[in-house]
């Protein structure tokens, strides 16, 4: 299954941040859902959250959310490599094709999403 790319979000990420990653976040498999800011009413302090994936991102400024966000990604990329594992060592396959199209969605979303660590990485001052 391919995810459709949410514009509107990373261009918000984009403003917030001041980072450009499109093309390294587009077809990679990480669904960003929603994006808030959070204001603690009593310190008057901003920050902001993400939802991507059914996961939570706070940040508070540009090197928080590169920090948090290498953080998801790292961790969506263990997940595929779980998923890869688990259908490798699964015995009594149903349906190749089905196998096939998994480890090609796998691979390819691994690979995507390895570029965009890297990118996001060389944002780190």
């Amino acid at each position: 299954m391919i995810l459709e790319f949410n514009e509107s979000i990373y261009s918000k990420i984009s403003q917030i941040t001041g980072l450009n990653f499109k093309a390294q976040i587009k077809g990679c498999g990480i669904e960003l859902q929603k994006i808030y800011v959070i204001r603690d009413l009593e310190t008057d302090i901003e920050k902001y959250l993400l939802i991507a994936d059914n996961e939570l991102i706070y940040f508070k400024n540009t090197s928080d959310f590169i920090e948090q966000f290498s953080i998801f990604i790292k961790a969506s990329i263990a997940s595929l490599e779980n998923e890869f594992e688990t259908i490798q060592n699964f015995n009594g396959h149903k349906n190749p094709n089905s196998d096939f199209e998994n480890y090609d969605r796998i691979g390819h979303n691994k690979y995507k999403q390895s570029k965009l660590l890297d990118k996001i990485n060389t944002f780190r001052k």
